[in-house]
């Protein structure tokens, strides 16, 4: 895809950018902030083991690449914590006043707390949204942790806290719709419980085998939790149009390398030490953040290595959005088709003549190995929609999307990282009739190739109360089964299900198996009839009373209808017998003439 792309002859139109005039000068439009409600909680480990874990305390300039990674006008907060939690920065709306104070605050971190209060950190930084689960806007929790759940000398209290994590913690963050997003620093850390929070919430679980990794661990985190419009960097070029009203560089530094640099079109140099008052420069060892307002349109080039983190940001009314962005985690099979769609000043766009212009090309890698190359399609002009479907089904691993559009005139690039989990367990849910009342009946049965015998199943169920139970689960042969009373209409469960499968060794490993959700079925309602059967019919007329002499007219003429029917019946009768008697004496005539 060339970065700069010209019409061909003969078009009998330029591909006009939206929100563009004729002189490429940008319509009057302020530039979009987060999305109304969108909220991040950041947690940071400070206990004495991150002495060894992190003993250059590379969490300073983590902590302050993310912070000034997020888009002003959402809402953060960052907690330190170790035996207890301390708030670094109260969570307040983001801007650039904000990022400053943070960015100054985050040499606070350190590594003097006793213990690794793992609950605590999250549930006093969640409270709020516990405590407000119906409310606009998305979620976010990152969380950072190099040990296990250590909240005193007495193992059994830690025990009894990681259990409730599990039990109370993790069902009330799933019904204030929380998103947790893990970090262990750490091989020693409980990965088992890491990647459990983020799976069950549908955050995302990242291992930062060092702290030399910690940078783009939380670089990760920031594109899954602030989704920003991209631009393609290739070959450290990228082209700016008159769309984008602002856009901000990150550039990775490899150790001891000097500061980056930009090109613009124009040729002019910006630099840490020489740039206008229109560039806004963060620079630390491992990184440079360069935001430039009013750019320059044209093709920009990076000067600094070129490296996988390395992304283009930008501001801008014409967005290319995934419409859904797949889940983070995707059992296998289940994962959906791919689409996009364009808008300007968050409208879809409808022009055919313009969205004929765009092609759109994905590709989907696992590791450095491309699995899958897909062009994606217009499928619904007036959504302004492109989608593709995966050819055939994906493999369980770690995939990471990329997709980028050409419009001709601008380009657009989004990517995500997502992971298909190994279906360890078939789920299926049938109403049934038990001991003549209807209930529900959920079927567990492990997939081929996984020994029974070796799994332990527990399940947690939490209701829209978030009242919480441990329903029975029974084994019968190799299926598990849960019985429960038939969900009313506006029932809403949640079903966790814990699963540990015993090695040969006699280790215990943790199974990632997706919440069950189950909502209750609304009431059938009765089939639509034609409209003259649903009008209502007209209200017959009451029975008239009849008047009183009519009531008298009726009764003469019955008593007249009894004394003409008497006399009929006298007459029937009378001439029945004159003839059985002219019958008699013909009979004895002819019987005369016979003799």
């Amino acid at each position: 895809m060339g970065l700069a792309t010209c019409i061909a002859p003969g078009a009998d139109y330029p591909p006009q950018l939206p929100g563009v005039t004729a002189n490429n000068t940008i319509a009057t439009a302020p530039a979009p902030p987060a999305s109304q409600g969108d909220e991040v909680h950041i947690v940071i480990d400070t206990s004495g083991s991150m002495k060894k874990t992190d003993p250059k305390n590379l969490r300073v300039p983590s902590l302050k690449l993310l912070v000034n990674l997020l888009p002003n006008g959402g809402r953060a907060g960052v907690w330190l914590f170790d035996t207890t939690q301390v708030a670094l920065m109260p969570v307040s709306v983001i801007d650039e006043l904000w990022k400053q104070q943070a960015t100054r605050n985050a040499h606070s971190i350190n590594s003097r707390g006793l213990f690794t209060d793992i609950e605590t950190a999250i549930s006093s930084s969640s409270k709020t949204w516990i405590q407000t689960p119906e409310a606009p806007g998305h979620r976010h929790l990152i969380l950072l942790t190099d040990g296990m759940v250590d909240v005193s000398k007495n193992s059994q209290e830690s025990v009894a806290s990681q259990e409730r994590i599990a039990n109370k913690l993790i069902p009330e963050l799933q019904h204030a719709g929380v998103k947790v997003y893990t970090i262990a620093l750490s091989k020693l850390a409980d990965q088992a419980l890491m990647r459990d929070l983020a799976v069950k919430t549908g955050g995302w679980f990242e291992i930062a085998d060092n702290a030399e990794y910690l940078q783009r661990a939380f670089v990760e985190l920031f594109n899954k939790t602030s989704r920003r419009d991209t631009v393609p960097l290739q070959g450290n070029h990228f082209n700016i149009d008159a769309s984008i009203e602002e856009f901000t560089v990150l550039a990775m530094l490899r150790r001891n390398a000097p500061a980056s640099a930009l090109i613009s079109p124009s040729g002019k140099k910006i630099s840490l030490r020489q740039h206008l008052e229109n560039v806004r420069w963060l620079h630390e060892p491992s990184f440079d953040l360069i935001t430039i307002a009013h750019p320059e349109v044209g093709v920009w080039t990076l000067k600094a290595d070129m490296d996988p983190a390395n992304q283009v940001m930008v501001v801008t009314h014409l967005k290319m959005e995934q419409a859904p962005a797949l889940d983070n985690f995707t059992p296998a099979g289940n994962v959906p088709d791919i689409a996009v769609r364009f808008t300007d000043k968050n409208q879809p766009i409808r022009e055919d003549r313009f969205l004929s212009l765009i092609s759109v090309h994905a590709e989907l890698k696992k590791g450095d190995f491309t699995a899958q190359s897909l062009d994606l399609l217009k499928t619904d002009i007036n959504a302004g929609r492109f989608s593709a479907s995966f050819n055939g089904e994906i493999a369980p691993g770690e995939y990471t999307l990329m997709i980028s559009a050409d419009g001709k005139t601008f380009q657009r690039a989004v990517e995500q990282k997502f992971s298909v989990l190994e279906n360890f367990l078939k789920i299926e849910t049938r109403d049934i009739i038990d001991n003549g009342a209807p209930k529900l009946l959920v079927e567990l049965t492990p997939e081929p190739g996984l020994n029974p015998d070796s799994l332990h199943i527990s399940a947690n169920l939490t209701v829209q109360t978030q009242q919480s139970l441990n329903p029975v689960i029974e084994r019968s042969g190799n299926v598990w089964q849960i019985k429960l009373h038939a969900p009313a209409p506006n029932d809403h469960w949640l079903i966790n299900f814990n699963v540990r499968q015993k090695s040969a060794d006699g280790k215990e490993n943790t199974l990632a198996v997706k919440p069950l959700k189950i909502d209750g079925k609304p009431p059938v309602e009765p089939p639509p009839q034609p409209l003259a059967a649903a009008l209502p019919a007209e209200p017959s007329p009451p029975p008239q009373q009849p008047p009183q002499n009519l009531k008298q007219s009726w009764q003469i003429s019955g008593l007249l209808a009894v004394v003409i029917n008497l006399c009929a019946a006298g007459f029937i009768w009378w001439g029945y017998k004159r003839s059985q008697r002219r019958r008699m004496a013909a009979l004895e005539a002819l019987n005369g003439r016979l003799k």
